[in-house]
């Protein structure tokens, strides 16, 4: 097989603001685009980190459930909770 590897692109209002979260989520150091239409992070050190996630600006916000959610694997999940709210998830 020639697959070497695989990404996920997620549809989002602000590509940016969202690369930047999962970059200090996952340490991902490399960045690419401005969000016109993609913003694509890689270079995470985290043992089997997702390659290269993409974000895709699309026109509207989200109006239904997303049907793609990214698992996350920790030690201490409150510890993990209080430090991804402090990049601002919610």
């Amino acid at each position: 097989m020639s697959l070497r590897a695989m990404g996920v692109t997620i549809d989002c209002f602000d590509p940016e603001r969202l690369a930047d979260f999962w970059s200090g989520a996952a340490g991902f150091t490399n960045r690419e685009g401005d969000g016109e239409p993609y913003v694509t992070i890689s270079g995470s050190n985290v043992e089997r980190a997702v390659n290269h996630p993409m974000f895709q600006k699309v026109p509207k916000s989200k109006t239904a459930k997303h049907r793609v959610h990214l698992d996350l694997f920790v030690d201490d999940i409150g510890v993990e909770v209080q430090r991804l709210a402090g990049l601002g998830a919610r």
